[in-house]
């Protein structure tokens, strides 16, 4: 745990920003994985259903999928909206690192107490691997959330669609 604190006090301020985005795509992510793995309200709702009327059926059963579909998809876009500034933010600590590194090289500062030019180079490459950390990783999950989702709402649709089906065949 001290070995993180020191990167990220090595890589400046933008290395907390990365570290708050991290928190917080994940924070986002997980809750996404929580609210897909909760959906058993739907198919209890959906089942309650076959006492309507069979012409109420198919707006139920649409309102019921739009529901689960707007339920599974909360902070979609700011989990893609966090994993795309992550990079972003590497690149910036990269920026500012390779700043420092080129005024340290001005000043005549190459080997200077206060890190001259390897304490900038340090402080680019840190905040560009801690923005691709966060970055990859969350791409590959909120990817994968994405694909349940659409499995999900697939799955209810095929259940709506058997209750549709069972309601259709028998004797009112």
């Amino acid at each position: 745990m001290n070995v993180m604190w020191q990167l990220i006090e090595q890589g400046g301020w933008v290395s907390y920003a990365i570290f708050v985005v991290n928190t917080l795509l994940f924070y986002v992510l997980g809750y996404r994985y929580y609210t897909s793995s909760t959906t058993d309200q739907f198919m209890h709702r959906v089942q309650s259903l076959e006492q309507i009327k069979l012409k109420d059926l198919q707006l139920a059963l649409d309102l019921e999928k739009q529901n689960l579909r707007d339920y599974l998809s909360q902070y979609k876009k700011l989990s893609l909206a966090l994993v795309t500034v992550a990079p972003l933010l590497g690149l910036l600590g990269t920026v500012i690192g390779m700043i420092e590194t080129f005024d340290s090289m001005g000043r005549g500062e190459l080997y200077s107490q206060t890190g001259g030019v390897g304490a900038g180079i340090s402080q680019a490459m840190i905040t560009t691997q801690m923005g691709l950390v966060v970055c990859v990783p969350g791409i590959i999950f909120s990817r994968w959330l994405n694909r349940r989702e659409n499995l999900l709402v697939e799955q209810a649709e095929i259940f709506g669609q058997t209750i549709k089906n069972r309601i259709e065949r028998s004797p009112s």
